[in-house]
């Protein structure tokens, strides 16, 4: 499969915007958040609290995040790689509940 092209400045705007997302609202929250600087706490302690007593919750978060894992390693289609995690969560449930 061939790469894409993109220009000089997608390239720049591409980088610019995601750098400033993952440093600014995501790395500089989450560092306050650990350090308790901020009245919020870290993203991975959220998730936990809303996790806690749901099951499927826990297991369509789980099965999201290695969907998003398989498009960034296979390239794949985000929608349908996350349609076949979210119906993995379900059977996945459906089995423990069994």
């Amino acid at each position: 499969m061939p790469l894409p092209v993109f220009t000089r400045e997608q390239l720049i705007a591409s980088f610019l915007y995601w750098g400033v997302w993952v440093f600014v609202l995501f790395v500089v929250p989450e560092i306050l958040g650990w350090e308790r600087i901020a009245p919020w706490v870290t993203l991975s302690e959220t998730v936990d609290v809303v996790e806690k007593g749901r099951q499927f919750l826990s297991d369509a978060i789980f099965f999201f995040v290695i969907g998003v894992a398989v498009h960034w390693r296979f390239q794949t289609p985000f929608g349908r790689t996350e349609a076949v995690a979210l119906a993995l969560a379900v059977v996945t449930r459906l089995i423990a509940w069994a």
